[in-house]
């Protein structure tokens, strides 16, 4: 059975939480439509699937280290959400400095690994400090993810249950400086965002 692979990008602003959001579902060269969740949209996780992978320290080494928790969807889904990490949790930054770990049973991004190769996101804080923060979930079809900023490109590593993970001074990559890309085992490439 052939597998298309399909884009879907939406991008929000969220006041509240001070930061814009990009988020890719697959990729896809076809521009067909993105197909219906399956399994339902029951995001929560299923209980003792998530662990948090794909560390990275603060770029700027003005923070604890970024992480990713992965974990598996009631729906069968593939999750990732990332963000600081506080005694061993992935969670967000309040307003006064201490780390809040995520609610994952209310879901995160979430992605169909059966329809599409990968789900990224890529999120930009505001303010003194912000991060660019890159991360995603890919499939088994999936050899490398490939990140392109000013900077230059660089493959981002895959952790056990497919997350990557890339923390970048907002000064130095803006949502729109971002380029993802992902090469198949066999040997196609896809563009997930950029």
């Amino acid at each position: 059975m052939r597998r298309t692979i399909i884009a879907l990008v939406t991008l929000a602003l969220c006041v509240a939480g001070g930061f814009a959001t990009a988020t890719v579902l697959g990729a896809g060269a076809d521009g067909s439509p993105a197909p219906k969740p399956a399994g339902g949209l029951d995001l929560g996780a299923k209980p003792g699937s998530d662990s948090v992978e794909s560390r990275q320290a603060d770029p700027a080494g003005r923070g604890p280290d970024w992480g990713v928790v992965v974990f598996t969807a009631r729906n069968g889904h593939a999750c990732a959400a990332a963000g600081p990490i506080a005694g061993g949790r992935v969670g967000a930054r309040r307003r006064d400095g201490t780390i809040a770990p995520y609610p994952i049973d209310e879901g995160a991004s979430c992605v169909d690994l059966d329809a599409v190769p990968a789900g990224a996101q890529v999120t930009m804080g505001t303010g003194a400090g912000a991060r660019t923060v890159v991360h995603g979930v890919a499939g088994p079809d999936v050899a490398s993810v490939t990140l392109t900023t000013p900077q230059g490109a660089r493959d981002l590593r895959i952790g056990p249950r497919g997350s990557f993970l890339a923390v970048l001074d907002a000064a130095d990559a803006a949502l729109g400086d971002v380029k993802l890309s992902a090469r198949l085992h066999s040997g196609a490439s896809r563009q997930l965002l950029g």
